[in-house]
């Protein structure tokens, strides 16, 4: 019952009469063209209208539960710099990481080649 209510919604039918009312409008020979693209703007016009009425019951839901994180647009200048700080020391942990790594791939590369990288290492013997 709730669906039917949904699709027989004035903000539906409104737009629908509307379109109706200019295919009145048009010459008659039109009719075939017109009518079945009525038809088949129902379920578009249904569905748009129904996704909206779904987003605009969902923010309000989000907004009445009082979420426990804060918007960006609700950020006070300390916690805009808090964040700011740990998001620094975030990138300073990964590329202190990142260089570890490196490191350890450098030293890894080296001892099994331990003419350089550009350098062929020692021969090996083949059985």
């Amino acid at each position: 019952m709730c669906l039917i209510k949904k699709v027989l919604n004035k903000k539906i039918l409104v737009p629908l009469a509307v379109a109706v009312a200019g295919t009145l409008a048009v010459p008659a020979s039109w009719d075939l063209v017109t009518v079945p693209f009525l038809v088949l703007l129902v379920c578009p016009l249904t569905v748009l209208v129904m996704m909206r009425d779904r987003r605009a019951g969902a923010g309000a839901s989000v907004t009445d539960a009082g979420g426990s994180e804060p918007g960006p647009t609700m950020l006070t200048d300390e916690a805009i710099e808090a964040r700011i700080r740990a998001l620094q020391a975030e990138l300073r942990h990964l590329k202190a990481t990142q260089a570890r790594r490196a490191e350890e791939a450098a030293t890894t590369h080296g001892s099994r080649n331990p003419g350089g990288p550009d350098q062929p290492g020692p021969p090996t013997r083949s059985s």
